[in-house]
C-alpha cells in the first residue's frame, strides 16, 4: 500500500494501463478529459469488463461536474463499458483486475488530476481489493 497525492494523473495512467481483464471506476463526478486518459491508457488487449459507477444528480449535470455525453461516447468507443447510475454515490474507488485499487478523495475530473489538493491510497493487498470490488459490485 502506498500514498497517492495531488497531481496524480501519471499514477492514474499507470494504474489504468495495468488493467488486463477488468476495471471498475466509481466516482460521482466524471468528465471528458479523464475518460480520454482511461481510453489512451488501456492496454492493447480488450478488457472483459469495464464498469463505471457514477451519480447523474441534476446538480452535477447542471454544474457539468458529471458529463453524460462524454460517458456515452466512451461507452460506445470502449466496449464492453457499462455505466451505472447510483443516486447518492460519494465514493471514489478504482479497481483494476481485482488485484489493485485506488481509494481516494479524487473524482475523475481535470481539476482532481491537475489542481485540487487530493490524497488517496494505492491498495495491493488482494483480500482488501477483493472486498472493495465485491462492495462496488453490490452497489451496481
Amino acid at each position: 500500500m502506498r500514498v497517492i497525492g495531488s497531481l496524480w494523473a501519471d499514477d492514474f495512467r499507470e494504474f489504468i494501463g495495468s488493467a488486463k481483464e477488468s476495471l471498475v471506476l466509481a466516482a460521482p463526478f466524471i468528465t471528458a478529459a479523464p475518460l480520454r486518459i482511461v481510453q489512451e491508457s488501456l492496454s492493447v488487449s480488450r478488457l472483459g469488463r469495464l464498469d463505471i459507477l457514477t451519480n447523474f444528480a441534476p446538480i452535477s449535470l447542471i454544474s457539468r461536474s458529471c458529463d453524460p455525453g462524454a460517458l456515452a461516447k466512451f461507452a460506445i468507443d470502449v466496449p464492453p463499458t457499462r455505466v451505472f447510475h447510483l443516486p447518492g454515490l460519494h465514493a471514489k474507488v478504482y479497481v483494476a483486475d481485482g488485484n489493485r485499487a485506488i481509494v481516494t478523495s479524487a473524482n475523475l475530473t481535470a481539476n482532481a488530476f491537475y489542481s485540487n489538493a487530493e490524497v488517496g491510497l494505492l491498495v495491493t493487498e488482494r483480500h482488501v481489493v477483493a472486498d472493495l470490488a465485491a462492495h462496488l459490485a453490490g452497489l451496481a
